[in-house]
């Protein structure tokens, strides 16, 4: 009974590793505040940005991120830079927030 539900779960992860790009953990290239946390409310008000958006905007919301994550190829190869954010009440997941040219264009979740 446990080998199939360990079957059953197992494909899930592989999905998540691939989404996620080489399923490597990220790895911060420069601490910014190790204090900074985003909480609930700070993730709503960002998921509720349209895309595009200055960065100075999203800075509104949330203040300096916990790190920096190497830069990273998005869509035709453009350089997407990376901010992290341990979740308030998750601090194993981070969000993490795109931007290109200093715009907002996206987020996903780094699992530590």
């Amino acid at each position: 009974m446990l080998a199939l539900a360990a079957l059953v779960i197992t494909p899930s992860l592989n999905q998540t590793a691939k989404l996620s790009g080489t399923g490597v953990k990220d790895v911060c290239i420069k601490q910014i505040d190790k204090q900074s946390l985003i909480s609930r409310d700070e993730l709503k008000a960002v998921l509720d940005l349209s895309h595009q958006v200055p960065k100075a905007k999203v800075q509104e919301i949330v203040e300096k991120p916990h790190c920096v994550f190497e830069a990273r190829s998005g869509v035709n190869g453009v350089q997407l830079a990376r901010e992290a954010y341990p979740l308030e009440f998750d601090p194993q997941t981070w969000f993490v927030l795109l931007y290109q040219d200093g715009k907002y264009v996206g987020f996903d979740f780094s699992f530590r």
